[in-house]
């Protein structure tokens, strides 16, 4: 059998985010009574379509951390804000301010089981975009109830494979029961500090994933694809393995020293009839920052 694998493409994503504060005076900071607070209120969000420019988010929901302890504050631990009849309205609490400075960082989609911003769990599995862990870490400016306005821009937390898998001259039905991605340095599951992007309690292995793919046709790609914990180290190179019809076959490469973090790696493949013969190609695409923040005083 011979399987060959083209067009790999690193893809950067990037999510862009515009939140807003609205004042009230009801509630003050345990040490500044003397102090209005704030109430951080989502007013607009982005999110990333690969090698394009962000667009608006009107769905769904994403999660905010103050994770500041000083000057009053207390740690205001996955706050969720929904996307609910055209703008984005707080679900329970808010996120305070007051006028010391505080420490905000974000992510989404919303998981209520996220308590600890700073080992927020990570596992490589099949990827589907509602799974598309995305966050920014704490923000550089000064954030406070004088200067309540702050965009975030998200990224990706994990990296990704994308395979598209075709039959070329194999005459058999081509049924894929299994794909595994091994290589030393790679990992199965870690967590990630949200505040600071550090990855940490990484756990080696080797992912895999049973697509139930119950044949392949030869004028169409079916498409199935990793989410990866990024491999920040060098390894030496990845091995794909497919069951094909109840057959085991290898690819191998060298082309790249680890998995990066935003990135989408994308092979296509075809199943033709002698051996398997891994060709590479690799085009960086840049980042392209959201262009359009919106910042609407209240």
């Amino acid at each position: 059998m011979n399987m060959l694998l083209t067009g790999l493409t690193k893809v950067t994503g990037l999510l862009g985010f515009a939140l807003i504060v609205s004042c009230n005076s009801s509630d003050t900071p345990s040490d500044s009574s003397a102090v209005e607070q704030s109430t951080l209120h989502v007013v607009s969000a982005s999110s990333s379509v690969e090698l394009t420019r962000a667009q608006e988010l009107t769905s769904g929901s994403i999660g905010v951390f103050q994770t500041s302890t000083l000057a009053g504050y207390f740690l205001q631990a996955n706050k969720k804000y929904a996307y609910t009849d055209g703008s984005w309205t707080a679900v329970g609490d808010e996120v305070y301010l007051h006028a010391a400075n505080a420490s905000i960082c974000g992510y989404t989609p919303y998981d209520a089981t996220y308590t600890d911003y700073t080992a927020v769990p990570l596992t490589s599995a099949a990827y589907t975009a509602s799974d598309d862990l995305v966050y920014s870490s704490t923000l550089d400016g000064v954030v406070n109830e004088l200067n309540p306005n702050v965009s975030f821009t998200m990224k990706h937390a994990y990296s990704r494979i994308t395979l598209k898998i075709r039959r070329g001259s194999y005459t058999g039905i081509g049924a894929v029961s299994s794909i595994t991605v091994s290589g030393s340095g790679l990992y199965t599951a870690g967590t990630l500090n949200l505040s600071t992007g550090i990855y940490a309690g990484l756990t080696t292995g080797s992912p895999s994933l049973s697509p139930d793919i119950t044949s392949t046709a030869t004028d169409t790609d079916t498409e199935v694809g990793f989410r990866l914990v990024p491999s920040g180290e060098l390894f030496d190179g990845l091995t794909l393995t497919f069951v094909v019809d109840g057959y085991t076959l290898k690819a191998t490469t060298t082309t790249y020293s680890k998995l990066e973090a935003g990135v989408n790696y994308q092979a296509s493949v075809v199943i033709n009839g002698q051996a398997i013969t891994p060709v590479l190609d690799t085009a960086i695409w840049e980042e392209v920052p959201y262009d359009e923040t919106i910042e609407t005083a209240i």
